[in-house]
């Protein structure tokens, strides 16, 4: 990305769009050890009194990271 701005521009919009996403999630202890868990760390579950994601907000979590290209971004 060195030196194209227009690239550099792109990305740091893409991934402005992923950090949008993840504080619409709330609560950053579910939706860290929910995202961890996507880049193959598994880090628990979070600290009482918090919950996890039931299954239905996991996955949701997961298709909108998915329509932002999420894992083309991290895999960078």
């Amino acid at each position: 990305v060195s030196g194209d701005v227009a690239r550099g521009t792109d990305l740091q919009v893409r991934a402005n769009r992923i950090t949008q996403i993840l504080f619409e999630y709330g609560f950053m202890g579910a939706m860290k050890k929910e995202v961890m868990a996507r880049l193959g760390f598994d880090c628990g579950q979070p600290r009482l009194p918090h919950r996890p994601f039931d299954a239905e907000r996991r996955d949701a979590l997961h298709k909108a990271l998915d329509a932002a290209g999420f894992d083309e971004l991290v895999a960078m």
